[in-house]
């Protein structure tokens, strides 16, 4: 199995989910100097109408502060519209039920910093796919890593996806809108409950 570099991202995407799916060894980068317009403070979902991009406000932060210390700002009560979003987009999924609670004291749990919002959905998911994996934060900016494959920037929200990369599995609104790959780790929990696994495994 192979050991990637990762960014630290706000809620897992089906590509995070991947490369832990088929890691031994998972190194998060937290050091990296704060980019915008990536998975950082945004995750996607399905709703009737398309794709959404839920976006988690920041306070106001200086050029490049690290990731660790980037801080959520609460002036909005962003976590409560956010939800409602993922309720109209998942509520008749097959595993919503089972999952909304734990989901939900998650997302309204109220950290300070990002990166602890961040890692207690990679902790979630973590444990849902009961791996056998060693995940750890960097202690400074990794630089150069030979024996790990650096994935830091295949997060950024702008970045085309290779659909035929990311293996299809049942979505609400499939019949509506045709497969959407790589979205919020959300998408294949709710639809797929403790089946994600296999998909994820390839």
């Amino acid at each position: 199995m192979t050991k990637y570099i990762v960014p630290i991202v706000c809620i897992p995407n089906i590509q995070f989910l991947t490369l832990m799916a088929q890691s031994e060894n998972l190194l998060i980068e937290i050091f990296e100097s704060f980019p915008r317009q990536t998975y950082r403070n945004r995750f996607e979902i399905a709703g009737p109408n398309g794709i959404q991009k839920l976006v988690i406000p920041l306070q106001k932060y200086a050029n490049h502060t690290f990731t660790k210390d980037i801080r959520i700002s609460y002036d909005e009560n962003w976590q409560r519209k956010h939800w409602r979003s993922i309720i109209t987009a998942y509520n008749s999924s097959p595993y919503f039920l089972y999952y909304q609670d734990d989901i939900e004291k998650l997302f309204f749990q109220k950290h300070h910093f990002l990166m602890d919002f961040s890692l207690s959905f990679i902790n979630f998911f973590y444990n849902q796919l009961h791996l056998q994996l060693n995940f750890q934060l960097s202690n400074a900016f990794i630089k150069e890593q030979f024996d790990f494959v650096d994935c830091r920037q295949m997060f950024h929200g702008r970045n085309q996806v290779d659909e035929k990369s990311f293996r299809p599995y049942y979505q609400v609104f499939e019949t509506k809108l045709g497969f959407i790959p790589n979205l919020s780790a959300l998408d294949i929990l709710f639809n797929l409950g403790p089946e994600m696994f296999v998909i994820l495994k390839k």
